[in-house]
């Protein structure tokens, strides 16, 4: 995952230009990085409210990640777990019962070749719980990027981005001599 990869010292900017790259791995540029994936998944967020008719009741859904999470937990998760108990009622289970019953078909109404009726019920529970995976992994990474909106300055951003978020960290030699000293 691009976002966990970071690049420390001043050979950052020369990789950048060397491999003409339109991606930036230093501290700023990762910070800058995980703002622009926040606004997209907030965008995504505003998506899943009003494909479920919920707009503006709530109010701004898409504000904050923690406006973002509140909905999580109370709209999302719970008409989730509804469909899952629903499920678990049924002796068989059947593609009508997912048409009719499935909270999120309208969040994925642009895709109309992914739910396909007459492929058999074992696939599209397969789609089904993708369609889900694909819910909470917006949602997850929206609470990874919750610090970003708590910390100000880029300086905090980038030294929470380094001890928290890097997993991948490349660095010049002459970056590690002048830190360790």
């Amino acid at each position: 995952d691009e976002r966990h990869l970071l690049r420390l010292g001043g050979g950052a900017k020369d990789l950048q230009e060397e491999l003409q790259l339109d991606k930036d791995f230093s501290k700023h540029g990762r910070v800058n990085f995980m703002l622009e994936r926040r606004q997209v998944q907030l965008q995504q967020v505003r998506k899943i409210a009003d494909a479920l008719d919920i707009g503006d009741s709530l109010g701004d859904v898409d504000y904050t990640c923690e406006t973002a999470a509140h909905f999580y937990r109370h709209e999302i998760l719970t008409r989730w777990e509804r469909f899952e108990q629903q499920k678990a009622q049924l002796s068989e289970l059947t593609n009508d019962f997912i048409r009719e019953q499935f909270p999120f078909l309208n969040v994925f109404s642009d895709l109309p070749h992914l739910f396909d009726w007459s492929k058999p019920t074992k696939d599209i529970w397969y789609i089904v719980e993708g369609c889900w995976r694909h819910i909470q992994k917006i949602f997850d990474e929206l609470e990874d990027c919750r610090a970003f909106e708590l910390f100000k300055s880029s300086y905090d951003r980038g030294n929470y981005l380094l001890c928290r978020q890097a997993k991948i960290i490349a660095m010049t030699c002459t970056f590690a001599a002048l830190k360790r000293t």
